[in-house]
């Protein structure tokens, strides 16, 4: 896998809410949305002590679900049937049906006698909140002759994301088709590939952002070999074998390598923290019944697994992943069947802190996760802007410093006067007086999304998870033919 091709990541639609706040000259609150929040999800914890000179705003990504109430009403009365398997049947309805059906089974666990009713409807309250944060987003649509525009923004409100057009005139450039879908409680990637089919509009990673793109049809998130796996949609994209001779040994050996590589799209609500860049194989099988999952390394000489995060921006919306394969003798010609895990790491709550006027910037702090980081100055060195910032060494955590260095890298941003973003060009070498360590990110004008040329930078703006989860994404591949 080549470097470029690992390190491909997205931006993914997101916004905080503005807090009604008088804040210091140098800093102010972006007036953005924050979706609402519900009863049952846990709010962004602020820490005990801020310091006034920052700006800092609290962020969730929970989201509600909406769901019909004929049909809640429908599953809940199946709840007492004599018939277990229509019981159980049910509660995965009312599971699928989220947030809307949240009052429903309260009342029934406050109202029934039954404690294996009860314990029933508890689990499937328990599993509403999860998929509220971090499950798919089940979606219901029911459109006939519908224009692609409506139709996509009619899932995104579902999905509680804005489905951006690759410009802002793609509507009515791609011609007079028409929507005719009926879609009952699916996960995101479901309807999204069903409108992706009829309108010819996909999803689409474009300069480092989630957009919609007229491809015709084309593209990689509606491929037959697509598998939906949660809030996430899995897309083989080639399996590779190659052999290699170093002639520099007298008797050189065949070496071998054959791989599986993959593309992996988050729903567009879950922020990526990072992910595991090879999958762990459960299963590899071809259609002659071979094992194709690679013998286990000894521990002497394994790898460190690589944990990476995305590049840029507010969260990553795709990944690529990468798992090698082993290749015996009389190999079929399709793998019939693969099954794997990949570990992710998502952002539940966060923290953004935004500075308006750069050329203000002097030496302001804040306290992040018990972290205190210092924006030192923001100045421009001849065709670059550098911003320098500085955190404390802790003894007792001597490695916090590394993750915060990482944040920065990900997911700051410098911003011009119209909000297009300028090019992230890295960070510089940590220098440090042994208390301290500094560090400088360096920026460059570009160009936008939209082809304008970016102005000279304005503001800052840097979310910082506060609350994360570790998840594995289960998933199933079959029929792929081998090289």
């Amino acid at each position: 896998m080549t470097p470029a091709s690992h390190r491909r990541s997205v931006l993914l639609l997101g916004a905080v809410l503005a807090a009604g706040m008088v804040w210091p000259a140098w800093s102010a609150v972006r007036p953005i949305m924050r979706p609402p929040q519900p009863p049952a999800a846990p709010p962004a914890t602020e820490p005990t002590t801020q310091p006034a000179d920052a700006t800092i705003i609290s962020s969730s990504t929970t989201q509600p679900v909406v769901a019909d109430p004929a049909a809640i009403d429908a599953a809940v009365a199946l709840l007492a049937d004599p018939d277990w398997r229509k019981r159980d049947k049910s509660i995965s309805t009312l599971i699928r049906m989220g947030e809307g059906a949240v009052p429903a089974l309260q009342k029934v666990e406050q109202e029934t006698q039954v404690d294996e009713v009860r314990n029933a409807v508890q689990t499937a309250l328990r599993q509403i909140a999860e998929n509220r944060i971090v499950g798919p987003s089940f979606v219901t649509l029911h459109l006939k002759n519908a224009s692609p525009k409506d139709a996509f923004e009619a899932l995104g409100k579902q999905a509680f994301v804005q489905l951006k057009p690759q410009t802002a005139d793609m509507w009515s450039q791609i011609g007079p088709n028409r929507v005719n879908v009926d879609i009952d409680r699916q996960p995101f990637w479901v309807a999204m590939r069903a409108l992706s089919r009829q309108t010819g509009v996909v999803m689409m990673n474009e300069s480092g952002h989630l957009q919609l793109v007229p491809t015709g049809g084309q593209g990689r998130t509606t491929s037959r070999h697509g598998t939906v796996a949660g809030a996430f949609l899995i897309l083989p994209m080639q399996a590779s074998l190659s052999r290699t001779v170093d002639f520099e040994q007298d008797n050189p050996p065949v070496d071998e390598e054959f791989s599986l590589e993959l593309c992996a799209f988050a729903e567009p609500k879950l922020k990526v923290i990072h992910v595991s860049s090879a999958p762990k194989l459960m299963e590899a099988v071809d259609d002659k019944g071979n094992s194709l999952v690679p013998d286990p390394v000894p521990a002497a000489n394994a790898a460190i697994e690589e944990f990476e995060g995305p590049m840029g921006g507010l969260g990553d919306g795709s990944f690529m992943l990468n798992t090698p394969l082993k290749r015996p003798k009389g190999i079929g010609t399709k793998l019939a069947r693969l099954k794997g895990v990949v570990s992710v790491r998502v952002q539940l709550e966060s923290k953004v802190v935004e500075v308006k006027d750069l050329k203000k910037l002097k030496d302001q702090s804040f306290t992040i996760n018990a972290v205190r980081i210092t924006l030192n100055d923001f100045k421009k060195d001849n065709e670059q802007y550098q911003l320098r910032v500085s955190i404390p060494i802790n003894p007792e955590n001597p490695t916090a410093w590394n993750e915060v260095q990482q944040q920065m890298n990900q997911r700051l941003r410098i911003l011009d006067a119209k909000g297009q973003q300028l090019d992230n060009h890295g960070v510089g070498g940590g220098d440090g007086n042994g208390n301290t360590m500094q560090f400088t990110l360096n920026f460059g004008r570009g160009v936008s999304d939209e082809g304008r040329p970016t102005g000279e930078p304005e503001r800052l703006v840097w979310e910082i998870p506060t609350k994360t989860r570790d998840m594995e994404v289960l998933f199933e591949l079959k029929d792929l033919k081998l090289p």
